[in-house]
């Protein structure tokens, strides 16, 4: 079990609420243009890796090859998904399982 230090808090100060939202997703954007994008390519896909090594390390598995690049290209996938409903859910969630396991809902 984790410990409450350990699970981040964001609180909305007003120096956050300042740039939430159209204002933050345009600073983000600003300061990813500085950078070359084959420079962005790597980083993101970098990121994306290393956050699929450590989702499989917390659950104790070693996933086959294509298991990890089915997880990555579902992280690719995630900023174009634009609701979170129980359709959508189950086909992140098929995507990523033995066959054997796939569910309707």
């Amino acid at each position: 079990m984790g410990s409450i230090q350990l699970s981040p808090v964001i609180r909305w100060t007003p120096d956050l609420r300042e740039v939430s939202g159209a204002l933050l997703r345009t600073r983000i954007d600003s300061l990813v243009a500085t950078y070359d994008d084959d420079v962005v390519r790597r980083a993101i896909s970098y990121l994306y890796t290393r956050e699929t090594l450590a989702s499989f390390e917390i659950e104790h598995e070693r996933p086959a090859r294509t298991r990890a690049e089915r997880f990555i290209a579902l992280l690719r996938e995630a900023p174009s998904i634009e609701r979170l409903n129980e359709m959508t859910l189950t086909r992140l969630q098929n995507a990523l399982v033995d066959p054997r396991f796939t569910d309707e809902g």
